[in-house]
């Protein structure tokens, strides 16, 4: 889970440097200024929003489904291609 979490592209985070190479050159840069603020978006993903969710009995589990699902779908992946499961 810890290496789908580094790879979600928000500045602070591998990611965000992935996508900053990726990306063409001003929305690189667009980018690249979330830095400083990255870690903020990060936190109010992970911890802020679900507790919105959870006052307006909404489901806004942000972690889950950036982070959740698809480890989820890479460890079934694994499973399946090594025959463990």
């Amino acid at each position: 889970m810890l290496c789908v979490f580094n790879m979600i592209p928000i500045p602070p985070l591998d990611g965000g440097r992935v996508a900053v190479g990726l990306l063409p050159e001003p929305m690189s840069r667009a980018l690249a200024r979330l830095e400083r603020q990255g870690i903020f978006i990060v936190l109010g993903l992970v911890f802020i929003v679900p507790w919105i969710g959870g006052k307006l009995d909404l489901d806004l589990d942000m972690f889950w489904w950036m982070v959740g699902e698809p480890a989820a779908y890479l460890m079934r992946m694994i499973l399946s291609i090594t025959g463990v499961a």
